[in-house]
């Protein structure tokens, strides 16, 4: 199983991570909401697939989607 983590400092709201979850297709894209080590509010998207190619185009969608909509997005 691969799997792959994109985390979104900036939280968006509910609509656009579903909107970004929606993207994954056959691959697996669960939200997390939490903080980081500061305190700071952010989401990671974890995406998961048997296939590491499905896993890495669902990325490339999600990071395509986050800079359309002008959101920053870090693949951990």
């Amino acid at each position: 199983m691969t799997t792959e983590y994109v985390a979104l400092p900036a939280p968006p709201t509910a609509e656009i991570v579903a909107a970004l979850c929606a993207l994954g297709g056959e691959v697996s894209v669960t939200a997390q909401r939490g903080e980081d080590a500061r305190g700071v509010p952010r989401v990671v998207l974890t995406l998961t697939h048997p296939d590491p190619q499905r896993v890495a185009s669902a990325r490339q969608a999600v990071l395509r989607e986050c800079q359309r909509l002008r959101l920053r997005a870090i693949v951990v």
